[in-house]
């Protein structure tokens, strides 16, 4: 049982609660043989015990979500009006099709540096890469999924046990 302030509970008043970053672990399923005074007291604290579910959920809806879950690049009028309103909110009025004709070349000699357009390529460069780093991190869920099938998914109680077999560690001398 761990003992009143220690960093897994918060005083309340004269109510020691279970602190937020213990009700996650225990939501993930991290039990321990010592969290026997933090499950009591969210078997009888309301708070607690509301806080505990509504984690468990959270993780539960985490683990359940796919690829289609994920959110998707919005369209590429959300990027203009964004950018419309910051150079609206930086003092500087919009730029227009007219002050960029008129703008004289990037670059020292009044030449464009090389393999840099005069204009707008600078936002298509950051979008391309900004779409290419999302598509990097869909391809990572998408391989983290794919490679965790087939596994048995985490009881909530402990550690996943396969009958008849044991720990060969010296690390973890009894048999589970």
């Amino acid at each position: 049982m761990r003992a009143a302030g220690t960093r897994h509970e918060q005083r309340e008043g004269t109510v020691t609660h279970v602190e937020t970053a213990h009700l996650v672990e225990l939501a993930l399923g991290h039990i321990a043989h010592d969290d026997l005074g933090a499950l009591r007291h969210i078997a009888e604290c309301a708070r607690c015990r509301d806080e505990l579910r509504t984690m468990t959920r959270v993780v539960a809806a985490a683990r359940t979500a796919d690829i289609v879950d994920l959110p998707t690049a919005p369209p590429e009028h959300v990027w203009q009006r964004i950018a419309r309103e910051l150079s609206q909110g930086a003092g500087a009025p919009p730029p227009s099709a007219r002050d960029a004709a008129h703008r004289p070349p990037a670059g020292p000699a009044g030449r464009a540096a090389p393999g840099r357009t005069v204009g707008a390529g600078g936002e298509a460069r950051r979008l391309l890469l900004g779409l290419l780093g999302l598509l990097g991190l869909l391809a990572g869920v998408a391989v983290a999924r794919w490679a965790g099938r087939g596994r048995p998914v985490r009881a909530a109680c402990g550690p996943v046990r396969r009958p008849g077999r044991r720990r060969r560690s010296p690390w973890w001398p009894r048999a589970y």
